[in-house]
């Protein structure tokens, strides 16, 4: 099986993934990391065969945000982009 890992590129949120991505090559799965640059160095060195993931999405494609923008996700309104919720009219 081939399992990703992805995390943020800093130590704080790639060092806690180390050890259950080794754990997950040991038992015979191809492991890969997508991770920033900053963290490639020690996932080589573990054999966690780290890449750089795509750049972020362009800022307007962000979420609304604001009196007009509700936590809960409502059928009737369409999300925006990568928002996991729905803006309110």
């Amino acid at each position: 099986m081939r399992v990703l890992f992805a995390s943020l590129a800093s130590v704080g949120h790639t060092y806690p993934l180390v050890p259950l991505a080794i754990a997950t090559r040991d038992a015979g799965h191809e492991v890969h990391f997508a991770a920033g640059e900053e963290v490639h160095a020690p996932l080589a060195a573990h054999g966690l065969r780290p890449f750089r993931p795509a750049p972020s999405a362009p800022r307007s494609w962000s979420c609304p945000r604001g009196p007009t923008s509700s936590p809960t996700p409502t059928p009737s309104a369409p999300r925006a982009p990568g928002c996991a919720f729905s803006p309110t009219s």
